[in-house]
């Protein structure tokens, strides 16, 4: 089974060619795929500057999301190779060891587990997994009225732990598992995908694994920040939000109408905020 690194990046060539750098000479690694979301002529370039045998690059003309770049490359390379297993990544990750993926690729060998992550270190803090946000906890949260969802592990000094939900930025899966899920859902451009993917891994029954041994770093580059304004990042936000609870949350009519309320206010709140600054 060929293990295919996917680097989902998007005006990012620094970060991009950092990635690539990093984990080129690793054997275990059959291909990277490049999968370009619609960046500018001089970024794309530069990209495809980036020689070796074990990389190709695919190029999307219009950015349609996270959700719907994932897709097109798990597609590609099924269409290639069949079955294989897929690292799904961020382009501003860095990985510490070789040893590191091999554990990863372990913990995925049981048929129980769905998708596999390492513990993610990310703005000066470790980020290990969460539960799937109700809508209340939602609400709660726009409002300022509660902190993002905990770990919903309880036991995070073995080896591996048993969460809801992983980060999205590094995560191991199999084709398998991706036709499994039917594909990620491309209807959300931006944010909730974690979520999204760890509702249809729980109706499948299916695993989401923390190997606690592993730590990738994410250094969260402010490409996002730069490509959408903060005002069209909080619509995308708040569409995901709402699409998310609606589709796979079963939320009522009267959950809704406070989650797009409690937004507003969150809106307001923020845009009050960066007005000040």
């Amino acid at each position: 089974m060929k293990i295919c690194y996917i680097i989902i990046n998007k005006n990012d060539y620094k970060s991009t060619k950092h990635l690539v750098d990093n984990i080129i000479d690793y054997k275990i690694i059959d291909n990277i795929l490049i999968m370009d979301n619609a960046s500018n002529k001089e970024e794309r370039k530069k990209l495809t500057s980036i020689k070796n045998k074990k990389i190709e690059y695919l190029y999307n003309s219009v950015d349609k999301g996270y959700s719907s770049a994932i897709n097109r490359a798990c597609d590609h390379l099924i269409d290639k190779y069949g079955e294989c297993i897929f690292i799904i990544s961020n382009s501003d990750v860095v990985i510490m060891d070789e040893s590191d993926i091999e554990k990863l690729i372990e913990d995925l060998s049981f048929e129980c587990v769905g998708v596999v992550g390492p513990e993610i270190l990310e703005r000066g803090k470790i980020i290990k997994g969460r539960k799937i946000p109700t809508p209340k906890e939602d609400i709660l949260k726009n409002l300022g009225l509660s902190k993002t969802v905990k770990d919903d592990n309880t036991i995070l000094n073995g080896e591996t732990s048993s969460v809801e939900v992983i980060s999205s930025a590094f995560f191991l899966m199999t084709s398998r598992t991706y036709k499994l899920i039917d594909k990620f859902d491309d209807n959300v451009f931006l944010y909730y995908e974690d979520n999204i993917l760890a509702s249809k891994l729980k109706k499948l029954k299916l695993y989401s694994i923390i190997d606690n041994r592993v730590k990738v770093k994410h250094n969260f580059d402010s490409t996002i920040e730069k490509e959408i304004n903060i005002k069209k990042r909080f619509k995308l936000l708040m569409d995901a939000q709402m699409y998310f609870h609606k589709t796979y949350s079963n939320a009522t009519e009267r959950e809704l109408k406070l989650l797009r309320l409690s937004n507003k206010i969150k809106f307001l709140k923020t845009k009050v905020k960066h007005k000040n600054k």
